[in-house]
């Protein structure tokens, strides 16, 4: 069964842009969309947080290990443009 629903056009070009822009059609991305949302809706926080948030232990005395890459050069460089240095 499918059913029809009316979007106002702007909507509806954004709609297939974003569509567009991930590669599927406009109803994959709605039900992509509505899938996220609702499967974030009913977990609980600490799972859906989880992997996301990096813990710090101010015990450990030795510092990561930091890689630089011209993506992390260049923003340290606006950074310091803006007068802000790391410690």
């Amino acid at each position: 069964m499918s059913r029809s629903i009316e979007l106002p056009d702007d909507v509806y070009r954004g709609l297939e842009e974003a569509a567009r822009d991930r590669g599927v059609s406009a109803a994959e991305w709605i039900a992509g969309a509505l899938s996220v949302r609702s499967s974030v809706a009913n977990r609980p926080l600490s799972e859906t947080l989880d992997g996301l948030i990096g813990v710090i232990d101010s015990r450990t005395g030795s510092p990561v290990k930091r890689n630089r890459t011209p993506f992390s050069a260049m923003i340290a460089k606006k950074m310091e443009k803006q007068g802000l240095r790391r410690r």
